[in-house]
Parts: structure tokens; C-alpha cells; sequence
């Protein structure tokens, strides 16, 4: 059973004031690289039962996120949000078609970049963009090791390119990827973050990128999927590594699998302990259809090989008395200090005029969960 943690709660401020900054962050990076390395998974190597399967269990998806209280749903994340979109369209025969498809983007050339007053870094390949459909980039992440940069975003183009036919019931991916090995005068755009080969994986965007060494990067996610008979949806948070300067990828894996027939995964925050670097704090919004939302946060002290159970920071219920305002958290940031104390911040919605945003921290330096269930310092 989830506790709740005993942190210690720090000042409230207007959530506006943050989130603008990153807003504006994010909208500067994003305009040309190079080639990509990583290629899909065909279509036709997946057997139309394993599709039908995973049909039915999006469709068990889809009705059951439907639920979600209009208060909750307007606090997902761009990328959750486009991929019910995109679940709804698919499960009413209406999904995008072969004809918006991406070319085969392995020969992809170097664009010139058009205007560019202030001379800024081109991390993303508008070659890889048809200029019909316009690909969008967004939701930045970076980070810088040594001479090791690696930009995580979520790319419309990366859905075509894991996808080339529109064929629904290959693995897909709405993350893009890229990286520079000179510490930022050049970028090279993968094409995609690599969703795996299970035919059900998709990766949903809401990126965030750490780093423990120059070779040694790691990329958070959420990840919808199946159960391994392909029955019944599964959602979580999903972790990828790369051990060569974030040129190649793993399958990512989900640190937490939630019920998708009742729950949803969102907003994922990942964070390395500079006073151990095999240890790795994941912070994410858990979503009860119907019920609670909640900030929850996993660890691993073995490099992301086995996560803990999740530990509750912070949880909102939909109250009883129907006239009442549903108060709602989301949007967590997890980091760990120079000791190794670990601080979560995350949005919360209560009955005020403007959401706020609030922050806790763990007691002592991390002990396996230790610190989420001792008592807080005195301030």
C-alpha cells in the first residue's frame, strides 16, 4: 500500500512566474542537424492477431480515460493529450492515412536554416520535416556531460518516421532525439527515440533527458502499452539509456506499470544523485479514473535495472459533495542535492484564484526509500 511521505513543505509561489520561463526556454532551441541512425519496424513483421489485440486493449484505453473529470483533463501534458487524440482517432477509424506518411528519412540531407537573427543552434533536422504537413517540435530537455549534449523533444515527425505507412500496430514514437559529441556547436537528429519492437509500445512524449557520465545519458518518458497477451492496457513512466553519447538507445522500460483500464501516467520527472550516480529518483502524476490524482516518486539505486514501489508525495481526491471544487496536483520536478537530499516540486490546484506551485523535501540523505519516510528537519 502507498504512503504518504513525511517531507517537510516549502513557500508557495504562483505557478505562472515558472512556467513561463520554461515556456520561453523551450520555444528557442529547436531548428536543423544531421542524419538519422535508427530505422522502424515494419509493418508487415507484425501478425494481424498481435494487431487486433492491441487494438481491443486501446479501445479499453480509450473508454476508460474518457472518464477523466474535465478539471483533470485539462492538466495532462501536451503529449498525453495529443496521444488520446490520436488513441480516439484510431479507435473510430479515423487515424492519419499513408498519404501524410514521412519519406524514407535515412538519406536525409542537411537544410539550410532560413532566418536566424540571433545565431542560434540548430538542434532538430528540418530535413527530416515534409513541408506539407509542417512537423512540429516541442517540450525540450537537455542535458551536458563533458563535451556530451543530448536534446530530448517530442516531434510529430518521429510518429511518421516509427510509422512510415500509417499503418497502426507498429511500435511508435512521438520523442525525438539529438545529439552533439563537441559540446554544442553541432547537433545530429536520430529521427526518433526508439520505442522498441513490442508491436504495442508507444512512447507518448513529455520528455526529460539526465545524464550520470560524457558516455552515460538517460531518457524519461510515458509509455502506453500491453500486458504480454496484448489483453489489457499498461501506462507508466518509462526510462531509455544510452552508453555512447546518446547515439544509440535502449528499449525503454516502464519503472511503473499502472492499470490503463483505470489509470493514467503523467508528466515524468527524472533526476541522478551526484553523490551516487547508480542511484536515480523518478518523480510522476498518477491519475485514479474517478477517484484521486496523486504526485508519486520511484527510485533505483542500481541505474535504472529494478525500480522501487512508488511512494506517495502528495494526493488530491474528487470530493464527496458534488458542489465542492476539485483541488488537483500535477506537473512534478524531482532533484537531488550536493548531499543528497532530494527536493519534489509540483503544481498544485487548490480553491484559490491561481494554481501554486509547491515544493517538498526529503530529511536525510537517501537510504534506499528512507528518505521519504523520515521525519523532516526543522527549518
Amino acid at each position: 500500500m502507498s504512503r504518504q511521505a513525511n517531507f517537510s513543505r516549502a513557500r508557495v509561489v504562483p505557478a505562472t512566474a515558472i512556467f513561463s520561463a520554461a515556456a520561453l526556454l523551450s520555444a528557442t532551441l529547436l531548428f536543423a542537424a544531421a542524419a538519422p541512425a535508427q530505422q522502424p519496424v515494419a509493418a508487415n513483421s507484425v501478425a494481424p492477431s498481435r494487431v487486433a489485440a492491441n487494438k481491443a486493449a486501446l479501445k479499453k484505453f480509450v473508454d476508460a480515460s474518457n472518464k477523466i473529470s474535465p478539471e483533470v483533463s485539462k492538466h495532462l501534458s501536451h503529449g498525453l493529450q495529443n496521444y488520446l487524440r490520436y488513441a480516439n482517432a484510431v479507435v473510430n477509424g479515423a487515424a492519419p492515412t499513408g498519404k501524410f506518411a514521412a519519406p524514407n528519412f535515412a538519406a536525409s540531407k542537411q537544410k539550410k536554416v532560413g532566418w536566424n537573427p540571433w545565431n542560434l543552434i540548430p538542434v532538430s533536422d528540418p530535413a527530416l520535416d515534409q513541408a506539407a504537413q509542417g512537423y512540429t517540435q516541442n517540450t525540450t530537455s537537455s542535458a551536458w556531460c563533458g563535451n556530451s549534449i543530448v536534446v530530448g523533444y517530442e516531434d510529430s515527425g518521429a510518429f511518421f518516421r516509427t510509422d512510415p505507412n500509417a499503418a497502426f500496430g507498429v511500435p511508435l514514437s512521438f520523442n525525438g532525439v539529438s545529439y552533439s559529441e563537441n559540446a554544442g556547436k553541432s547537433f545530429t537528429d536520430s529521427g526518433f527515440l526508439t520505442p522498441g519492437t513490442f508491436s504495442a509500445n508507444v512512447l507518448l512524449g513529455d520528455p526529460v533527458v539526465t545524464c550520470s557520465s560524457p558516455t552515460h545519458f538517460q531518457y524519461a518518458s510515458i509509455m502506453n502499452t500491453t500486458t504480454p497477451d496484448g489483453i489489457d492496457p499498461l501506462i507508466g513512466p518509462s526510462v531509455s539509456f544510452s552508453t555512447n553519447e546518446g547515439k544509440t538507445w535502449s528499449t525503454p522500460v516502464q519503472a511503473v506499470s499502472l492499470d490503463g483500464n483505470s489509470q493514467l501516467a503523467d508528466n515524468p520527472w527524472l533526476a541522478v544523485d551526484p553523490t551516487d550516480t547508480q542511484r536515480l529518483y523518478l518523480s510522476y502524476t498518477q491519475i485514479d479514473f474517478l477517484a484521486c490524482n496523486s504526485i508519486n516518486v520511484v527510485s533505483s539505486s542500481d541505474g535504472g535495472k529494478k525500480w522501487s514501489a512508488p511512494v506517495v508525495i502528495d494526493q488530491e481526491c474528487i470530493p464527496t459533495d458534488p458542489t465542492a471544487i476539485q483541488n488537483t496536483v500535477a506537473g512534478s520536478s524531482v532533484t537531488v542535492g550536493p548531499d543528497g537530499k532530494v527536493f519534489v516540486a509540483y503544481e498544485m490546484k487548490l480553491n484559490l484564484p491561481a494554481p501554486q506551485i509547491t515544493a517538498q523535501r526529503s530529511a536525510s540523505r537517501a537510504e534506499s526509500l528512507a528518505w521519504c519516510l523520515a521525519a523532516p528537519e526543522s527549518n
